[in-house]
C-alpha cells in the first residue's frame, strides 16, 4: 500500500483504501477503469472512446486515508449516509420521471453531510486537503456545526450515463461571465456537487448545505426537490444528453 499524507488528518503513513461512495452504498463490487484525465481530453469523440486501461474491481475508491480515519468514518457517518443514499433507489427506477418532490423522514442529516464532505476530501489530493483545514475539521469533529459559507453542497438524482469522479476544477460561462469552482461525485442513485467560493445557483440541483445546522445526534425530516441528470462524460457539471454531445462534437469540427 502507498505511503503519503492522510487526506483527512494529515498524518504521513501507509494509506488504506477508501471506497467512494462507501461499500454499503452499492459500491462493493463495482468494476471500472482508471484513465488519466489527459487521455480523456485527447479523444475526438469521448462517447466512442475505447480506453485500454485494465478493468479494476472491488469498488471505486482511492488510497487516501489512514486506517484510523477510515475506521472513524465507518463508525460515525457511513451508516447514516447509506440509509440516505439507498432511499433514492426507487426514484432512479422510475425513468419516466425527471423530477421528484419528496419528504425524507427521520434521517441523520449532519452525519450525511459530513460523510459527503469526507468523500470529496478523499477524492481530491493532499494539497487540496492541506489548503482546506476548516473542511477537514468539520469532518473530524462530529459535534462541530461550524462550516465556512464558502463550502456549499448540492445533490441530484444520478440518471443515465457513466460514474463521475471529478476533482476540483473550474468552469466558466463566457455569456454570463460567471465561474464555478468545485468537485463532483456521481454514483447511482445520487450525484453530489461541492462548490467553493460560489455564490450563485446551480440549475436542477438541490442544495443540502443546511444539513450542517443540525446536531450530529439529531434525526430530522426535510423536503427535497430532486432532478434526474445524465452524466455521459467525466466533465464537472456537464449534463448534456448524448444527442447534444454528438451535435456539439460535429459543430466543433
Amino acid at each position: 500500500m502507498p505511503e503519503d499524507n492522510c487526506s483527512l488528518c494529515g498524518t504521513f503513513c501507509e494509506l488504506s483504501f477508501e471506497h467512494i461512495p462507501p461499500k454499503s452504498a452499492f459500491n462493493k463490487n463495482t468494476r471500472y477503469k482508471i484513465v488519466a484525465y489527459e487521455e480523456v481530453l485527447k479523444q475526438e469523440n469521448i462517447l466512442e472512446a475505447k480506453f485500454k486501461s485494465k478493468i479494476e474491481q472491488g469498488g471505486i475508491g482511492y488510497y487516501s486515508l489512514c486506517r484510523q480515519c477510515n475506521n472513524f468514518l465507518g463508525l460515525n457517518y457511513v451508516n447514516a449516509y447509506t440509509a440516505y443514499s439507498n432511499s433514492f433507489i426507487e426514484f432512479v427506477k422510475k425513468k419516466q420521471f425527471d423530477y421528484f418532490q419528496l419528504t425524507m423522514h427521520e434521517f441523520e442529516a449532519a452525519k450525511v453531510l459530513k460523510q459527503i464532505a469526507s468523500m470529496f476530501i478523499s477524492l481530491n489530493t493532499w494539497s487540496f486537503s492541506e489548503s482546506h483545514y476548516e473542511l477537514r475539521n468539520f469532518i473530524l469533529n462530529p459535534n462541530i456545526q461550524d462550516l465556512p459559507s464558502k463550502y456549499r453542497f448540492f445533490n441530484y438524482l444520478k440518471g443515465e450515463g457513466d460514474i463521475r469522479n471529478a476533482r476540483v476544477s473550474v468552469i466558466g460561462d463566457l455569456n454570463s461571465a460567471t465561474t464555478v469552482m468545485g468537485s463532483e461525485i456521481a454514483f447511482p442513485p445520487l450525484g453530489h456537487v461541492m462548490t467553493i467560493d460560489f455564490k450563485g445557483s446551480l440549475s436542477y440541483h438541490h442544495e443540502i448545505t443546511n444539513f450542517k445546522n443540525f446536531r450530529v445526534d439529531e434525526f430530522v425530516s426535510t423536503d427535497l426537490n430532486v432532478y434526474r441528470l445524465p452524466t455521459h462524460i467525466p466533465m464537472f457539471l456537464d449534463y448534456r444528453s448524448k444527442e447534444q454531445i454528438e451535435k456539439d462534437i460535429k459543430s466543433s469540427r
